[in-house]
């Protein structure tokens, strides 16, 4: 039983990191997203309500270091969960 326990944690840990290692790299993805093409980058601004505003230096930095943070908080719960020690 410990043994199945031990290899739910390594599965579960190991989908945490690979989720927060995804949310570590999407500020740069999104950043290349909005700024690759400049028609894309008006489209976008002009677009609806949550899109509109990612033309705003501060709300592309608030997204950009929110999603950072979140991945960063999700491999760290990958790491402790897997240092945990199963009985």
């Amino acid at each position: 039983m410990a043994k199945i326990k031990k290899s739910i944690f390594d599965v579960i840990s190991f989908v945490l990191l690979g989720v927060g290692v995804v949310f570590m790299i999407s500020p740069f993805l999104l950043y290349q997203w909005i700024h690759g093409d400049y028609e894309r980058y008006l489209w976008i601004i002009n677009g609806p309500d949550p899109f509109n505003k990612l033309g705003s230096g501060p709300y592309q930095l608030v997204i950009y270091l929110g999603l950072l943070f979140i991945g960063i908080v999700i491999t760290l719960c990958a790491l402790l969960l897997k240092k945990k020690k199963v009985i």
